[in-house]
């Protein structure tokens, strides 16, 4: 087994939700050691309060999608269309879905797809879960549909806030 041991030091640097950010090696302890503490302060940190500013406590979970992710989920909003967005009601017992312009204005892709459906789930319920879990002990959650929305200047989309 020799000659498998890595030269030097080795460091991970991992975000508050202990996913791996970057990672060096090859460098002695001391100087891994300072890289460690000269990349950790070029992390953007939020001021404190900065997003509880007048709302109520919500749970932030960042990069719950990779960029990569991202992308793809605007290409298929450009490429495989999208409706004026709908508010969804209850008449009569049954569920009636219509477009309210006094209630949102937005243009929205409803993933239909059950492969695509299956792994934003997976992906969503892995980075997630154990969040709503650690800060609030909270283990059963389900998931209301995956829309992929956007709000445009140019035609005055809003969604309005709860009072």
């Amino acid at each position: 087994m020799m000659g498998l041991a890595p030269r030097g030091a080795f460091a991970t640097l991992l975000d508050p939700n202990q996913r791996i950010i970057a990672v060096k090696s090859g460098l002695e302890s001391g100087d891994i050691m300072r890289w460690a503490i000269d990349r950790a302060r070029t992390i953007p940190q939020p001021e404190p309060g900065e997003y509880l500013k007048g709302v109520a406590p919500v749970l932030l979970v960042p990069d719950v999608l990779r960029p990569e992710d991202c992308r793809a989920l605007i290409d298929r909003w450009e490429r495989m269309g999208h409706e004026e967005g709908q508010v969804t009601s209850i008449v009569k017992s049954d569920e009636a879905r219509r477009v309210d312009k006094e209630m949102k204005s937005r243009l929205d892709h409803r993933i239909m797809d059950d492969v695509l459906l299956a792994e934003l789930s997976t992906l969503v319920g892995r980075r997630i879960g154990p969040e709503l879990n650690k800060a609030f002990g909270f283990t059963r959650f389900l998931f209301d549909r995956f829309v992929v929305t956007c709000y445009d200047s140019e035609r005055n989309d809003f969604l309005p806030a709860t009072p």
